[in-house]
């Protein structure tokens, strides 16, 4: 069953009788989340709204996002978490968090206009960290 547990042990016999058995070892019917879609980004008054999307959880429940945020060089990340926190559980069942524009405009994001806001996250489960998002390609820009 689908994110159910099951305990296994053994033991064998040979010519002189059965041994004793095994350590019981506990197998979780699930797997790490699929990769989400690529994220949502959005202007919300002095904000930018980062919109997640759940991914297929593989049968373990999502218990933590990471969202990160493309520096303006273009090729360099960071994870945001003073305003896109991914541990917290407002952010995971909301799916969402509200970054301030002056926090993209400020180093080491560097943000200037028209810079499109690219994202990328993956998603937790308690069997681990599944693949990153594509990045989006439109949305909000500062």
């Amino acid at each position: 069953m689908a994110g159910g547990s099951y305990q296994f042990r053994y033991r064998v016999e040979n010519i002189h009788g059965w041994g004793p058995w095994s350590d019981v070892v506990i197998i979780a019917a699930a797997d790490i989340p699929d990769a989400p879609v690529a994220v949502t980004t959005t202007i919300a008054d002095v904000f930018v709204k980062v919109a997640l999307t759940a991914p297929n959880d593989r049968s373990s429940a999502i218990i933590e996002y990471e969202v990160l945020i493309q520096h303006q060089d273009g090729s360099t990340f960071s994870a945001m978490t003073t305003y896109c926190d991914g541990s917290l559980p407002v952010v995971v069942s909301s799916r969402y968090c509200l970054i301030p524009m002056s926090a993209l405009r400020a180093s080491p994001i560097s943000l200037v206009y028209p810079n499109l806001v690219v994202a990328k996250y993956k998603a937790k489960n308690a069997i681990g960290w599944g693949a990153y998002s594509p990045e989006n390609s439109s949305g909000a820009t500062i």
